[in-house]
Parts: C-alpha cells; sequence; structure tokens
C-alpha cells in the first residue's frame, strides 16, 4: 500500500506578547516581507521571437510566480532538450508562430521529466494543446481501473 502524503509548513506566532491594539504587531509579518520574492520554479519558453512571443513572456515574469527562460527556435531542439535537463522546469511552452508543428516535440521534451507540464501555443487557432506525462504506480487492477476512469 502506497501513502502520498503532503506537508503544510505554517508558521505559528506567540500571541500571549501582541497588543491587539498596535498594528504593526498584527501586519509585521505582512508588511516586512520580501516585495519581489523570486520564485525558483522555471519555464522555458521556447519559440520565434515576435510580438505574441514577448506578450507571453512578459505576462509570466508580470505574475512573478515563474522565471522564464528564453530559448529561440534558431538554437534547435537538441538545445531545448538540454536546457530541460539541466534546468528540470516545471513547464515548457512551446510557441510555434507560423511555423508548422511537429506532433513528436512534446513527446521528445517529456520523456525523461515527468510531471513536466508542455504547453503547445500557435498563431494558427486559438487551442492550446497541453501534454504532461504521470508515472504512477499500480497495486492491483482497481488501481489501472482507477486510472483510466479518471
Amino acid at each position: 500500500m502506497v501513502f502520498v502524503v503532503n506537508f503544510l509548513k505554517m508558521k505559528s506566532i506567540d500571541w500571549s506578547h501582541v497588543d491587539p491594539m498596535n498594528l504593526t504587531d498584527l501586519l509585521g509579518p505582512l508588511e516586512n516581507r520580501d516585495p519581489n520574492p523570486t520564485s525558483s520554479r522555471k519555464a522555458i519558453l521556447w519559440g520565434q521571437d515576435d510580438l505574441l512571443a514577448r506578450a507571453i513572456e512578459t505576462f509570466l515574469e508580470a505574475k512573478k510566480t515563474l522565471q522564464v527562460v528564453r530559448i529561440f527556435a534558431e538554437q534547435g531542439i537538441d538545445f531545448l532538450l538540454k536546457q530541460v535537463d539541466t534546468l528540470c522546469p516545471a513547464v515548457v511552452i512551446i510557441y510555434l508562430g507560423n511555423r508548422a508543428f511537429d506532433e513528436h516535440l512534446p513527446m521528445q521534451v517529456i520523456q525523461n521529466q515527468p510531471g513536466l507540464k508542455v504547453v503547445v501555443v500557435s498563431l494558427e487557432n486559438n487551442l492550446i494543446q497541453v501534454f504532461q506525462k504521470q508515472n504512477l504506480m499500480i497495486r492491483e487492477v482497481s488501481d489501472l481501473l482507477a486510472i483510466i476512469e479518471n
């Protein structure tokens, strides 16, 4: 039997030394937090360099939840695959622009990275394709049935 447990780290405050009328005691942890938090999660944006690619990069950087690494299509697929292995990003965004879609590319990217999300964006239509590989351990036939049904 396999159990997956999630842990939550909480900071406790000793409320016995806090004056309820002193707002600086109450708001201190909020006001003193880092105004520019750096994220350890990375996103690779691969593809041509045009206005839409720069807009995607700007939107992601504005959220400050992902560190965006830009790789241009001219650098090649082999360079992209090396960077995915080196950086271990949370997501890879493949921006095709006007290029033809190689349906093997997302599979190449997620081959060695279980849990990696690959998002394919194109100018051809408003569809975005999302790929993700999961490795799941099954112990019984019912585990397989549950995976198939969900």
